[in-house]
């Protein structure tokens, strides 16, 4: 499993280089959410008009959390052709738009991986 996540991460790795420039409209859409024990609520949105297919077939988007409403949109790269029936999926992300890529993964639980499902529509 592990192999295949790394070897899956660095295929998106190599596929963000191909990364398109975002559209400049952006329609924020609810993609996930999360309710700590406490109640309180965390979102995840994603920027629909930042949607973009590469012509390796990885998808590229753009995503914000709801307790960073200012802050610059976080940046991701993922194959909606491997296999989600287990508990992590692999993707490139950049927290910085503008920095740094880098191979990572998520919990298809977690705020990206709701993302990365409405994005894959999975």
């Amino acid at each position: 499993m592990r192999r295949a996540l790394l070897t899956s991460s660095l295929s998106l790795l190599v596929a963000v280089l191909a990364v398109p420039v975002p559209a400049a409209a952006e329609t924020w859409v609810l993609a996930g959410t999360y309710t700590y024990p406490d109640g309180e609520v965390e979102q995840m949105f994603v920027d629909t008009d930042s949607v973009t297919t590469n012509p390796d077939g990885s998808v590229y988007f753009r995503a914000r959390n709801s307790h960073f409403p200012n802050s610059a949109p976080n940046e991701y790269v993922v194959r909606c052709d491997q296999d989600f029936s287990g508990e992590k999926i692999a993707l490139s992300s950049n927290y910085s738009v503008g920095g740094g890529w880098f191979s990572d993964s998520a919990d298809l639980t977690s705020l990206i991986g709701q993302a990365v499902r409405f994005v894959c529509h999975k």
